[in-house]
């Protein structure tokens, strides 16, 4: 059997076949299957609105990085010993 990719996210499917595409969760099988005229435009409408997404996260994960590459950690909160008195806020 040849390599198959994912429609969506191209990551190279284990053989045997998923149902699933492990890692954007498209649904292999039906993407092998002979779609019916009826509802093969539906189809495509749906895999190209997945690819966009499918990009559209990738992009987002890289901004993530990015930012969080510049960005120094929050300082940690204080500790409150068991002996310590909490305070309390006044509510009106």
């Amino acid at each position: 059997m040849s390599t198959i990719n994912c429609p969506v996210c191209e990551k190279n499917l284990p053989d045997p076949l998923p149902s699933f595409c492990e890692q954007c969760a498209w649904e292999v099988l039906l993407f092998l299957e002979e779609i019916p005229g009826d509802i093969e435009k539906e189809y495509h409408q749906r895999l190209e609105r997945a690819k966009r997404n499918w990009q559209e996260l990738l992009r987002l994960k890289e901004l993530e990085k990015k930012l969080a590459a510049t960005q120094t950690p929050p300082p940690k909160p204080q500790e409150i010993r068991p002996n310590q008195k909490r305070r309390r806020q006044n509510r009106p």
